[in-house]
């Protein structure tokens, strides 16, 4: 499967797996999407007070060519299982924050491939950049309301109820490419629906509407870990001086 032209190896025929540093522009774009997810909203999932947003420290760019591998197989299977598309969402909000930007154009609609974040500590962060998102590990932190899989939000602030620090005050997420194909959308928690949705083959992930029902967050579910390529792990700071702020790209 052919490697992203934008991969300071793109042309390597062998396997290979570096964290790339970003540049200010990617930075800023990032620090864009944080911001612009970021909702002064808490569930029952974070422990402690709502920081008042989260400032980018650095971030790496994640090449890992077998968990590329795996990605693209996963988004050709959807590819040939709907030839027509999928049911388009498109008003994601980390899809509404890269509009127009070079992170948007690497997107593929027809299979609801998305942006999402994943909030973790950073060396889980770094494992997972390594590994992949591995199914021994579903729901071990805070369950699985929505079934056993493998978790994203559309809004920084509910990565960040799921991120936790490491004695340097340095929190973790994971900005990675899901790829979605069919959503189930379902507002109330439960996963007898669930399992019947996927059982019926006819959707391959599930949006989770707790905003629709209680104001809250919505979720993106995916049930395979070759449905999520981990691209970059974020470190930034929480709180006080973690101020959404507008940054000009």
């Amino acid at each position: 499967s052919r490697l992203p032209p934008y991969w300071k190896n793109c042309g390597s025929q062998e396997d290979f797996r570096e964290d790339i540093g970003v540049d200010a522009p990617d930075i800023a774009l990032i620090q864009k999407m944080l911001d612009e997810t970021w909702k002064a909203k808490s569930t029952r999932d974070r422990d402690g007070n709502l920081p008042d947003g989260a400032r980018v420290h650095s971030v790496q760019r994640v090449e890992n060519s077998s968990l590329w591998r795996q990605y693209q197989s996963e988004q050709k299977r959807l590819e040939k299982k709907w030839p027509n598309g999928c049911t388009l969402v498109d008003d994601a909000k980390t899809s509404c924050a890269i509009e127009g930007s070079h992170f948007a154009h690497r997107l593929a609609s027809d299979t609801n491939e998305l942006y999402c974040f994943h909030g973790t500590s950073p060396s889980s962060a770094r494992s997972i950049a390594v590994e992949g998102f591995q199914l021994a590990r579903v729901g071990s932190h805070k369950g699985a309301a929505f079934g056993q899989g493998f978790y994203f939000a559309e809004s920084s602030s509910k990565a960040d109820e799921y991120s936790h620090d490491e004695e340097d005050g340095l929190f973790a997420m994971i900005l990675c490419r899901i790829v979605c194909g069919e959503m189930f959308r379902i507002e109330k928690k439960g996963t007898v629906e669930v399992k019947k949705a996927l059982a019926s083959g006819l959707f391959d992930s599930v949006l989770a509407d707790r905003e629709e029902a209680v104001g809250t967050y919505r979720e993106f579910v995916v049930f395979t870990p070759a449905a999520a390529y981990p691209e970059f792990v974020v470190l930034y700071q929480r709180g006080e001086n973690a101020k959404p702020r507008v940054l000009k790209l």
